[in-house]
């Protein structure tokens, strides 16, 4: 009876030590790649990206998964054209299609080929593809109404932001010293897109900005600075149930002098108007240049990952901090991962009422971004 007992115990103890972790893969045998894009109507999860040929990560096939709210596969869905091919940004469109884009790229990483898919709900290829290839197109954002890309000559001062609709038409454009700088982040609203950047000057302010479909403004809001002088941006944005956004600002100051940076960030809350609410920036305010990898709101707390600066192995801290809808700072949970793993991102996956975080993991003490997989990680609450 002892010997059963014992047994059972220890049965347990690796049972909870096992679901403790809780990481979840569906990676191959070659170098995965993939990143979340959205959340059909009954729960399922869209992913997309890529899967490796072991021995040569230049061999890639482009890869869809669906993943049901219980983790089991729906469908799944390769490409198998020869070459580095991804598929990138799946949106679930108005008619009720998934629209995705597919890439091919040369060993060099030169694209060769773009293309708008359309697949069904089921993962059945429907529709004629639409080529959108330009030697000097880069994407940037997707959204259920729109494509962002921008065009970027080689020998060009100027460049521009384009947006197209998920059939390969210009809605509009501006070019890169209106408006708004590059690497901003976009979100759709019912009447029209919300951008988070900041001014094309510098040193910038950060802002955030409405247009309608024709790229008209509605509202803009600037954030003014945290540091005399400084060059300042929203580098990630998420909207709020109430219909605002939340933002996070970095900023920093460049001393010559001394060849050496001030650095400010806060977390910020705007309302579905523009009009900022709140800043903390205690709470967010960190010594070195940290990384924030996302926010998102959860069961109506606002949670910010940040990720240590400096190399990506397991001993740079990966923190969750936590804040009400107010803009106090709750506390804070580590993000984890084991002992000689490289961590590059993570970022945020609702599934039901679970957070979890894709991140992107290399088994490993050397850097090498073609040696890397996807994996599913819970994230550690309050």
């Amino acid at each position: 009876m002892k010997r059963l007992i014992a047994f059972v115990l220890l049965l347990a103890a690796f049972c909870t030590a096992a679901m403790a972790e809780e990481r979840l893969s569906w990676n191959g045998e070659g170098s995965d790649q993939l990143v979340y894009d959205c959340t059909l109507p009954d729960g399922r999860l869209i992913f997309t990206g890529n899967q490796g040929k072991k021995g040569d990560y230049t061999q890639r096939k482009a890869r869809i998964l669906c993943l049901n709210p219980d983790w089991s596969v729906s469908w799944e869905y390769m490409e198998d054209t020869k070459g580095g091919c991804s598929f990138g940004g799946a949106q679930l469109l108005r008619d009720g299609r998934i629209g995705v884009l597919f890439s091919n790229s040369t060993r060099n990483q030169e694209n060769v080929q773009e293309e708008i898919r359309y697949f069904t709900q089921d993962g059945k290829p429907t529709g004629d593809p639409v080529d959108i290839f330009h030697p000097d197109l880069l994407m940037t954002n997707m959204t259920p109404s729109c494509i962002a890309y921008a065009i970027i000559p080689e020998d060009a001062q100027t460049y521009y932001h384009c947006f197209m609709d998920w059939e390969g038409n210009m809605l509009f454009r501006w070019r890169s010293d209106e408006r708004m700088g590059g690497g901003f982040v976009l979100e759709e609203v019912e009447d029209g897109l919300v951008f988070a950047g900041y001014e094309p000057t510098y040193p910038s302010h950060a802002k955030l900005m409405k247009t309608d479909w024709y790229g008209n403004l509605i509202w803009e809001t600037v954030v003014p600075t945290l540091l005399p002088d400084g060059d300042a941006r929203l580098e990630k944005m998420t909207k709020l149930s109430d219909g605002g956004f939340a933002a996070y600002l970095t900023e920093h100051v460049f001393h010559s002098s001394t060849d050496s940076y001030d650095f400010a960030r806060a977390l910020a809350r705007f309302d579905q108007n523009g009009r900022l609410l709140w800043i903390n920036q205690e709470h967010v305010q960190t010594p070195g240049n940290d990384t924030c990898c996302d926010l998102i709101e959860y069961q109506g707390r606002i949670v910010v990952a940040m990720k240590e600066n400096g190399n990506f192995e397991s001993t740079k801290k990966r923190m969750n901090l936590w804040f009400d809808l107010d803009g106090n700072y709750l506390g804070e949970t580590e993000q984890k991962i084991q002992p000689g793993e490289l961590n590059i991102y993570r970022r945020f996956v609702i599934k039901e009422n679970e957070l979890w975080a894709l991140m992107d993991i290399q088994k490993g003490t050397k850097f090498d971004t073609n040696k890397t997989d996807e994996y599913l990680v819970r994230v550690p609450e309050l």
